[in-house]
């Protein structure tokens, strides 16, 4: 993970962990139609999303590639996550700081306009 923040990871974890279990529980029989996969595919969807795409099996990106092509809150609340991970990903490689703080801003500000109020609580 490098320097990416560990409490920011975690609080970013917890957040999209938030939007995932809410729209299950509100809209289970959507989710369950919109990602037609088997049982076991569908089961490792929670851990791939919680992982590093680097240590996904065949299932996991199988799971992952059909969330992304859902529609999904879920969906939208991965990319947040990973897009942060990433700001702080190119900020320690680049070690400028005007670029991280682009990042940065950028990233907060898709968040308060992405309608995932966990996202925007963590923004």
């Amino acid at each position: 993970m490098g320097i990416f923040d560990h409490h920011v990871a975690a609080m970013a974890g917890q957040a999209m962990d938030e939007v995932r279990s809410t729209e299950l529980r509100l809209e289970s029989a959507k989710v369950r139609q919109v990602l037609d996969l088997e049982p076991k595919t569908r089961r490792s969807l929670r851990w791939a999303m919680r992982t590093n795409h680097r240590g996904w099996s065949a299932r996991h990106a199988q799971a992952m590639h059909a969330l992304q092509r859902s529609g999904l809150k879920s969906a939208r609340a991965w990319q947040l996550k990973e897009a942060l991970r990433q700001v702080y990903e190119t900020a320690a490689q680049s070690n400028d700081e005007a670029l991280a703080r682009h990042g940065l801003k950028r990233w907060l500000s898709w968040a308060t306009r992405s309608r995932l109020e966990p996202f925007k609580k963590l923004a």
